[in-house]
């Protein structure tokens, strides 16, 4: 499986290096540094989740898979698994690096793949 922060891509109305730097992923952590950002709207129409360090990210997976989820766990909201879609890319918002992890999940034919993505020593910066 291969996650990476391509920082030329464009998610939700911001380019990926506007959001985030150095962004790194291995096997079961993701370090970089996520800027403050304020009025991100294609996030959420909620202006109390406009705001703050997101981290942006394109799954790749086994093409063969019936399903790909992820889900960010230790979220003041945390929401069921996201089905990624066809470009399997997916922003999440961090708020707390030390509680927060990523789980990724590939279902195909009754296996399910997991993998659990730490993220404690991302640099989140604060807002101005």
């Amino acid at each position: 499986m291969d996650v990476k922060a391509d920082v030329h891509a464009s998610v939700l109305g911001y380019t990926v290096s506007d959001l985030q730097s150095d962004v790194t992923v291995n096997s079961n952590e993701i370090t970089g540094t996520l800027a403050y950002v304020t009025d991100f709207t294609g996030f959420s129409g909620d202006p109390e989740l406009q705001k703050g360090n997101f981290l942006a990210l394109s799954f790749d997976s086994d093409p063969a898979a019936d399903k790909m989820t992820v889900q960010l766990v230790g979220a003041q909201v945390t929401p069921n698994e996201i089905v990624l879609d066809a470009d399997k890319d997916c922003v999440f918002r961090i708020t707390n690096k030390d509680t927060q992890n990523i789980i990724f999940r590939a279902y195909k034919g009754g296996e399910v793949t997991r993998r659990t993505y730490k993220l404690n020593n991302l640099v989140l910066e604060p807002a101005e």
